[in-house]
């Protein structure tokens, strides 16, 4: 997952943070910057949340992002490998029966603006 992150959030998370002054350079060719959820440890990730917290409700939704992201990384649940298809199923199910807000579940993007699906049934074919 990237993350898109506008200049003015740009410059201070690297008078912050100086090692990722190399974000800078993305800024020659524009006003926002590009980069991967993952190039992120948990202080800088926090610390733009905050950043995007305090900006005010136009930025609720990246802030929710970067939230939804450390809380999904950060948690020590059980990891899904290829073998693992039957016991995923179940999973997914207790996952949207405890988490998803009236059946509705929500797609992240780059932008923060989450895209909305309703679920209306879950198959499994082996």
């Amino acid at each position: 997952m990237k993350l898109q992150i506008e200049r003015q959030y740009v410059e201070a998370l690297v008078e912050e943070f100086p090692l990722l002054s190399t974000l800078k350079d993305q800024l020659r060719f524009g006003n926002k910057v590009e980069i991967a959820f993952k190039k992120l440890n948990s202080t800088e990730l926090s610390f733009l949340k905050e950043l995007y917290v305090k900006a005010g409700p136009h930025m609720q939704g990246q802030a929710a992002q970067i939230a939804t992201l450390q809380h999904a990384m950060n948690e020590d649940t059980l990891r899904f490998t290829e073998d693992d298809l039957e016991q995923l199923l179940p999973a997914c199910a207790k996952y949207f029966i405890n988490n998803a807000i009236r059946g509705w579940l929500f797609q992240a993007n780059v932008a923060g603006k989450p895209l909305a699906y309703l679920l209306t049934r879950l198959d499994y074919t082996p």
